[in-house]
């Protein structure tokens, strides 16, 4: 989970379920709140971890303050009970934190598979 104070620049854009960019322009008074990947499996994806990314088209300097929230590191991370049914069963097989956050790392750097998980 990301919570984001945002100036009042603009730039934010977050793809939605169509797979198009929207701007999400910045509200006075307001934060914007980033649904995070370990969010999407507790909700079986109810809730989606949206693409997000800032571009500059007013060329002025842009500034924001992000609050990252995280789940312990060893803390096992399936569907809820309450989003999975016989119409709707689990889209995640339970996971760490850990590993999931390692799994991410690895998407991004992949030569740290090769160094290993420190096992």
């Amino acid at each position: 989970l990301t919570i984001l104070a945002q100036d009042n620049v603009g730039g934010l854009q977050v793809m939605n379920r169509e797979g198009v960019w929207v701007e999400g322009a910045p509200i006075a008074g307001t934060f914007v709140i980033n649904i995070g990947e370990l969010l999407q499996i507790l909700t079986n994806e109810r809730y989606i971890a949206n693409f997000h990314r800032v571009v500059n088209t007013s060329g002025r300097e842009r500034f924001s303050i992000p609050f990252f929230i995280d789940a312990d590191y060893d803390a096992v991370v399936e569907p809820l009970e309450s989003y999975v049914s016989p119409s709707n069963p689990s889209r995640y097989l339970p996971i760490t934190c850990g590993e999931h956050k390692f799994g991410r790392f690895v998407r991004t750097f992949p030569h740290l598979e090769r160094v290993g998980r420190g096992n």
